[in-house]
């Protein structure tokens, strides 16, 4: 009687290391894409807060201040690297309308890279005198890839995203 016991609860033993091992992966791969998707929302949040403290800035001091492009792409650069996953590809600020028309190639300053080196200066800080009469909007748009850490090796762990904001240029005077 004993024997038999005995060979129950050895087999009940590997009944379970069996049934872990065929749920072991299902349960992986949902915690490690939650965590993912987490990190994910965690660099799209990051990136948009830091578009729109930028384009804050530029709305500010847009017309004053002769640093003051230089000033939005280093907080942005500083905020992306909170998070090792993002990598800024460019910066573009540039001049908007109120339904935010996006990039106007004659009137864009775009920086490349994590280094934020200007390639095109297009719309210096003379053109963003804002009256209340013709107002003038700026546009910041963040061009970033999230490199996915838990994605096998390959051509797919690469997500290539964007973060937009704009705002009013401060009216200067009548």
């Amino acid at each position: 009687m004993r024997k038999i016991v005995f060979q129950a609860q050895k087999h009940r033993r590997g009944q379970a290391i069996v049934e872990f091992a065929l749920v072991a992966p299902i349960l992986f791969t949902l915690i490690f894409g939650i965590i993912e998707f987490a990190l994910i929302g965690a660099s799209l949040s990051i990136c948009e807060n830091a578009a729109q403290n930028a384009v804050h800035l530029l709305a500010v001091n847009g017309d004053t201040n002769s640093s003051i492009d230089t000033q939005a792409v280093q907080l942005i650069l500083g905020r992306a690297n909170i998070l090792p996953v993002i990598q800024i590809q460019s910066i573009t600020i540039f001049q908007s309308s109120a339904t935010n028309s996006g990039p106007q190639i004659n009137a864009e300053n775009i920086y490349s890279g994590p280094s934020g080196i200007p390639t095109t200066q297009n719309w210096p800080i003379s053109q963003r005198f804002s009256t209340v009469s013709s107002p003038i909007f700026a546009g910041i748009e963040i061009q970033f890839t999230y490199n996915l850490p838990f994605a096998s090796i390959g051509s797919g762990s690469i997500i290539h995203l964007q973060a937009q904001a704009f705002s009013l240029i401060m009216p200067s005077g009548g």
